[in-house]
């Protein structure tokens, strides 16, 4: 018999209970968030680098957002007199 007060020695492993399994399946899940992540922001510097190495593609992706811009939705404007935007009710 073994007096190892950690468990080792001639004792058979145990399996893990499921609350380690738990939280080993939500270790390799954020380990591929952080590694998905990090692609991601591997693709936006590459992009960034080309922008600052050709002025051509920089100057069309402005336009391009440019356009986009001005087909979006135009702030509705209200003809109720006021300036700050807020709609006052009279109450009786």
């Amino acid at each position: 018999m073994s007096t190892d007060p950690f468990g080792g020695g001639d004792a058979e492993p145990q399996a893990a209970p499921a609350s380690e399994d738990a939280i080993e399946r939500g270790i390799a899940a954020l380990q591929a968030a952080a590694t998905e992540a990090i692609a991601a922001a591997r693709a936006v510097l590459d992009v960034a680098e080309e922008l600052v190495a050709d002025p051509r593609t920089a100057a069309a992706v402005t336009n391009l957002l440019g356009s986009v811009a001005r087909l979006g939705p135009r702030p509705r404007r209200d003809d109720d007199g006021g300036e700050d935007g807020v709609q006052r009710i009279p109450v009786s």
